[in-house]
């Protein structure tokens, strides 16, 4: 049942996952957190994802999550860049292949199918990002999961 979930999360999001990002998601039911240092996100369950990718597929959103927390979307907005916290601009574009997986204080990690599969924080106070890790792997190893 569980892969049949990820298969039609893969379709809807148009996002091919790797086995081992299969495995994560798979093996995170609703609740548990993902804690480094002060910060804490909770994961999605994979029905919460599948529920925000199909909200993405309707509205034809980049980051729905976002516009459903109240913040409007970028594209709305009329921006074509969206601000890194160093400063850097991204294109719009850079979240079209994301898959948001966890959200804490308002803010939200994705994860980029473009770069490997990097993590991601999406800042909706002031609506920067902020590329956390390189791979899913490297962040996680320097979390802590407490499980509920």
């Amino acid at each position: 049942m569980i892969e049949t979930e990820i298969g039609e999360l893969e379709k809807l999001s148009g996002i091919k996952l790797p086995e081992p990002v299969k495995l994560f998601l798979a093996c995170n039911p609703i609740g548990n957190q993902l804690i480094r240092g002060s910060a804490s996100w909770r994961m999605f369950s994979l029905r919460e994802l599948f529920q925000i990718e199909e909200l993405r597929a309707i509205q034809g959103c980049r980051f729905c999550l976002a516009q459903m927390m109240g913040s409007l979307h970028w594209e709305k907005r009329g921006k074509s860049e969206i601000e890194d916290t160093s400063g850097g601009k991204h294109p719009v574009d850079h979240l079209a292949r994301t898959m948001t997986f966890a959200q804490g204080a308002g803010d939200l990690l994705y994860l980029n199918a473009d770069d490997g599969f990097s993590v991601w924080v999406f800042y909706l106070d002031g609506g920067f990002i902020e590329k956390m890790a390189p791979s899913l792997w490297e962040w996680i190893s320097s979390c802590e999961i407490r499980r509920h």
